[in-house]
């Protein structure tokens, strides 16, 4: 790797994993490596500092690390700060869940020096990529204004060529349209294996196996497009291929409440309860989504919130009986049944109080 790399932040709550990333850059030629325990105060040094590359651990003290990589990426001017995401998660779901918040790279712990150099390189080169766009798209802008129509065609095809997946989903939709169902699955079949989280590619599959007779597979692919847009928290979009499914004839369950359920297992309460709450406005009269909120928010403490949100949900819709019932027991301060639902979430939050506490004995001793 070219030794050009300035400062690179690291941002991890295990001190270990820490001291062999801050080792590794050193080999790989970083001029300055900064270490972060908790989200917020790595933000707040790439607010007033210019960094070259994130390495984000999986768990920071204060959020996640996709929670982090998003943060970083919706920062202003902060588009162009690749995130690689170090973590000793080895699973798909793990590495879609980091491509959707931002990351440009995903390397496996514990990490051989080559992988390690190889996702860095290829995200710092892949963070220019956006920047080569914008100006490639502002000159063809400049010169289709000055009547150079020829010179604009072509560099709007170099622009184009920069981006791969987004050219071979722009071939798959014109296929599409024009009937050739064929083309349009080879390129969109192309578009999904170069980004995985690449959703709307799955929504144009679809339409090409729905263009061939091919039912099943058609529904498929829009499920898949609709748990991706949902990992994305992209509501409208969810809302749109969900409907689609919906009058299809498909059965899925809802994408966000599936996605929260992932999420409490993995520890991380609020990013559920925010996906719930987007379950619970795509599918406002599902008794088990509503109570699955109303159960969520009552164990984490906020009982109030889950009784007005529970009532006010019954105002819409009073035929909803689980639901009436369980606004009952909380406003009378009765713990709901001790079997499904409920006890999975106030077994998973037992776990985490019960840890926290060992590390707080710990730490006094």
């Amino acid at each position: 790797m070219a030794r050009s790399m300035g400062t690179v932040v690291i941002a991890t709550e295990r001190e270990g994993h820490a001291r062999l990333d801050r080792n590794t850059l050193k080999s790989l030629g970083a001029a300055e490596v900064m270490t972060f325990e908790s989200g917020r105060a790595a933000l707040e040094y790439l607010a007033k500092a210019p960094v070259d590359l994130v390495i984000s651990d999986w768990r920071l003290t204060d959020m996640s690390g996709c929670e982090f990589a998003r943060r970083v990426r919706d920062k202003a001017g902060a588009d162009r700060t690749p995130v690689v995401m170090a973590a000793l998660e080895n699973h798909e779901q793990a590495v879609l869940e980091a491509v959707a918040a931002g990351c440009a790279g995903y390397v496996l712990r514990p990490y051989s020096l080559d992988a390690f150099e190889r996702q860095v390189r290829q995200a710092r080169m892949s963070c220019l990529l956006p920047g080569v766009i914008d100006l490639m798209l502002a000159k063809a802008r400049m010169l289709r204004g000055s009547g150079e129509v020829g010179r604009a065609a072509a560099t709007l095809a170099q622009a184009r060529q920069a981006s791969p997946s987004r050219q071979l989903f722009d071939s798959g939709r014109q296929a599409l349209a024009e009937g050739r169902f064929e083309a349009a699955i080879a390129a969109f079949n192309r578009a999904v294996a170069i980004n995985k989280a690449f959703a709307e590619a799955y929504e144009g599959l679809a339409g090409a196996w729905q263009g061939r007779g091919e039912a099943s597979r058609a529904m498929h692919c829009l499920q898949k497009a609709a748990q991706l847009y949902a990992e994305q928290d992209r509501f409208t979009e969810v809302k749109s291929v969900y409907a689609e499914i919906q009058s299809g004839g498909g059965r899925m369950r809802n994408p966000f409440l599936c996605l929260g359920l992932k999420l409490w297992k993995r520890q991380l309460y609020r990013e559920a309860i925010l996906a719930w709450r987007r379950a619970a406005k795509l599918t406002p009269g599902d008794e088990r989504v509503v109570c699955t909120l109303g159960k969520g928010l009552a164990v984490l403490g906020q009982g109030e919130a889950a009784q007005l949100f529970l009532a006010a949900t019954l105002e819409a819709h009073p035929g909803l009986r689980q639901v009436r019932s369980l606004l009952a027991q909380l406003r009378r301060g009765d713990a709901p049944e001790s079997r499904g639902l409920w006890s999975w979430l106030r077994n998973g939050l037992a776990s985490v109080r019960r840890a926290l506490s060992l590390r707080l004995e710990d730490k006094a001793a």
